[in-house]
Parts: structure tokens; sequence; C-alpha cells
């Protein structure tokens, strides 16, 4: 009897110096991950980089949300690989709302959270303050959850914007203008493919001319609720060095019909070169589902040139 008391015992302090020891493991590789692996000169790089700069929200955003792998994640629990009843619960759950999807932004600070996350902060045009918080991938732990360090080398301008634009914002160029009032058409016809229509009509005659048209939308395909870019790129090939008069004209049909608030005129003076210039425009959450159709014009006194290109708004 007492032998078997004594092997007993045994076994069960093995057993707490196990947990012990697992738990002193666990506790250390957390604490490995409480402090800053950036560098202060490469936080203030990225401060540089990013404050100050204006985008738009591609999707809602609310209070707890992260930026994992690209995607935007509703909280932490959402990146965990260990998955509970509670997790899985909490995973759903969503904080209150900061900012809608196609407002306008403006980040304002950038600093690190532990040695794997990143918090930037922004202030919308109509004053709510939040975060964006990037994380790095979690790396699978029995019975906890550990995160890839950010390091300077892996945090780059790079791959920060990456992370940001696969689907959370879009950044507004500094030669950017938006446009918010797209009225949804009265008709919803099949979806087509995308393709390119028109071809290049240069005017060639004395004094400059118009060659390389190139206009496209950004992306081609689009939800209700996103931000598409009306891209437009051209040369002028000069006869002189002078600047020339030039108009850009951007429009959008829908079933052959222009839509309201369209089109868009530009005019401006460049000069010799290639130039390309964007527009901005938010889809309705009410936008009909569809194929609508860009035309992009440019004109300078001795001439126009078009092109045509489409793009669905898909469910």
């Amino acid at each position: 009897m007492f032998h078997l008391i004594c092997q007993t015992l045994r076994q069960q302090c093995k057993a707490v110096v196990f947990i012990l020891v697992s738990v002193s493991l666990l506790l250390l590789n957390g604490c490995s991950q409480a402090y800053v692996k950036l560098s202060d000169g490469h936080v203030e790089q990225l401060r540089n980089a990013f404050v100050g700069r204006d985008f738009i929200f591609r999707t809602n955003w609310h209070d707890g949300m992260v930026v994992y792998q690209g995607k935007a994640m509703n909280n932490m629990y959402a990146t965990m690989y260990n998955r509970t009843s509670h997790t899985e619960k909490n995973s759903q759950k969503l904080g209150k709302l900061v900012a809608r999807g196609g407002d306008e932004a403006k980040f304002v600070d950038v600093r690190p959270l532990w040695s794997y996350r990143l918090v930037l902060k922004f202030i919308t045009k109509q004053g709510n303050e939040g975060y964006i918080q990037i994380l790095t991938p979690n790396i699978e732990h029995w019975g906890s959850e550990f995160y890839e360090h950010m390091t300077d080398e892996k945090t780059t301008t790079a791959w920060i914007e990456r992370q940001l634009s696969q689907q959370t914002i879009k950044f507004i160029d500094s030669n950017a203008t938006i446009n918010t009032t797209l009225v949804e058409p009265p008709k919803q016809p099949q979806l087509t493919p995308v393709s390119f229509a028109e071809k290049d009509t240069d005017m060639r005659v004395s004094g400059p001319s118009i060659s390389r048209l190139v206009v496209q939308v950004e992306p081609d395909q689009v939800r209700r609720g996103d931000v598409v870019t009306l891209v437009m790129s051209y040369e002028i090939d000069p006869a002189n060095k002078s600047q020339t008069n030039i108009t850009e004209t951007r429009s959008l049909f829908f079933d052959g019909k222009i839509l309201p608030n369209y089109p868009k005129i530009k005019q401006d003076q460049v000069g010799e070169g290639y130039h390309t210039t964007h527009f901005l425009q938010k889809i309705p959450f009410k936008a009909t589902l569809g194929v609508y159709t860009y035309k992009g014009e440019v004109c300078i006194p001795s001439g126009c040139n078009n092109r045509l290109v489409k793009f669905s708004i898909l469910p």
C-alpha cells in the first residue's frame, strides 16, 4: 500500500511539474511578444509615409476590427487558431460603427502595439476618430495564439499599403477628385463580360496631337458601396515646347443613356509627354446591378480622341 501511494504521488508530481513548465514557457513566449520590435527610426519613417494621406473606406469599419493577411476581420478572435464555442461566438461580434464604405478619411498617426500590431489612427470627414490595426500572421501554437514579429525588414511601406488596400481602403491620389452623387439608373440589364470597344481615332494635323490614349476602370467589377477609379492616360506629341490647352471629359452610361451628374469635364494646360489623371466615383448602395460604360475623351485645339470601357456592378 505504501509503495502504491508513493508511486501515485510521484506521478502527480511529474504531472504538476510538466504543467508548471508548460505554463512558464507559454508565459515567457507571451512576454517576448509584449514589446515592440520596430525601431524608433523606422516608426518615424512610417509616420512620414502615412500621416496626412487621404483614403476612402471600401467597407464598413467598426471599433475593434483588424486587418489580417489583407482581409478586414471583425476582431482579434477571428484570427485565432484555437477555435472554441467562445471564440466562434466572439469572432462574430462587431463594435461601434466608425465609418461606412465610401467615407473619406485621413491618417493622423501611426504607432506599433506590442510586437505584432501596427495601429494607424484616422479621422473621417465627418469628424469620427478610429483605428485600423494591422496584424502579422498567426503562428499556430498549442494552447495559445502567437503572431510573427513585426520587424523593420518586414514592415515596409509597400507591405502596409498592400495590407490596407486589398480589402479595407483605397488611397486617394493627390491629383484625383471624388464624386459621390452617382444616381442609380432605372433598369437592370443582364451582366456581360467586360470588354474594350472603339478604335483609337488619333487626330494628326499640324500642331500638337494626342496618342496612346488608354481609359480604364479600376477595378472593373465592383459592389455597391465600393469606389471605382476612372483612369485616363494619354500622350501629347508636341509641335513645339509650349503648353497645350486640353479638355478631359468623362462620361458614364447605362443602357445607352448617360447617367445624371455626367459628363465630368476638366480643362487644363499641359506640356508634352505622357499624362495620367484619375476620378473617383462611389457606387451608391442602391445602385442598379449591371454593366456600365465609361467613355474617356481628350480634346486639344487640333482634335479629339476617345475610348470606351465597360465595368460591372455585382451583387
